[in-house]
């Protein structure tokens, strides 16, 4: 299951980075924090601490893009 929601997570970062480069910011972001989230479980389990680490802070700088104009 989390091999799973790795695989819909990378495709959900793509399509988001597809949405916000061509159509809304915002939707954009929120689909790529999302997708960052799903990815979470997976990495947690094989206990890859720097993508985390690299995760979280890109949805840190994400979820700031959503509230700064």
């Amino acid at each position: 299951m989390r091999a799973y929601l790795r695989i819909v997570s990378n495709i959900g970062l793509i399509i988001g980075q597809i949405v916000l480069l061509f159509a809304s910011r915002d939707a954009g972001l929120s689909v790529i924090i999302c997708s960052s989230l799903l990815s979470l479980p997976y990495f947690l389990k094989e206990r890859m601490w720097d993508v985390m680490a690299l995760i979280c802070f890109m949805m840190v700088v994400n979820v700031v893009g959503l509230f700064v104009r």
